[in-house]
């Protein structure tokens, strides 16, 4: 599947409250400010996350967990 690109978008923060000063790199937890590698970085743990989501769904668990609750 074709991953979304939006290459252009640039973050407006004068007070570098949310961004790395002097870029629009979005603050993150990796403290990655190149902004390729942010990119990449943030790719990598949603399409890790969205993997593990579909094998284990959380509504499986919710209703296993709801069944011991209400048992």
């Amino acid at each position: 599947m074709k991953r979304k690109c939006y290459y252009s978008y640039d973050y407006i923060d004068p007070n570098n409250l949310y961004t790395y000063p002097g870029s629009s790199v979005l603050r993150n937890k990796q403290e990655e400010r190149d902004e390729k590698k942010a990119r990449e970085l943030e790719y990598r743990m949603v399409a890790s996350k969205s993997l593990k989501l579909f094998i284990n769904p959380i509504l499986e668990k919710l209703k296993r967990d709801n069944s011991l609750i209400t048992s």
